[in-house]
């Protein structure tokens, strides 16, 4: 991992059972994949000491929430949409709200309702096709 192991370190690991230390091992390597860490050792050492474990999904995806995944991705990579984190988008009357790129308004999206900016974007697609 390319962490220095000091005695604090060896100390702290020393007191936790082996199955704790490898979850905290996991999370700091999510967590590391997801950003800059100034001192990992003391990162390390904070996770093991709060026994800290990897994030998972505390539920399987619904095949609704699975469309939107894969159709979201695809409409981000074609420049339908603009790349708004999912955990950013509003949530309206229970439908995620997406920015589809449109130049008729002065913020440069409109913001629609996933459902109907993919039927949009299958139109579009099917006009420009004939």
């Amino acid at each position: 991992m390319g962490i220095k192991i000091g005695v604090r370190l060896k100390q702290e690991i020393a007191k936790h059972d082996l199955t704790r230390v490898k979850l905290a091992i996991s999370a700091f390597e999510q967590y590391r994949s997801h950003n800059s860490i100034e001192n990992p050792g003391a990162c390390l050492l904070a996770m093991i000491r709060d026994e800290a474990e990897p994030n998972v999904p505390l539920k399987a995806m619904t095949p609704l929430e699975d469309e939107f995944e894969r159709w979201y991705c695809q409409a981000i990579e074609s420049g339908f949409c603009q790349a708004v984190p999912k955990k950013y988008l509003p949530i309206q009357q229970g439908e995620i709200q997406v920015r589809v790129n449109n130049d008729k308004f002065s913020s440069g999206y409109e913001l629609l309702s996933w459902q109907i900016a993919k039927a949009k974007m299958e139109l579009d697609e099917d006009s420009s096709i004939s």
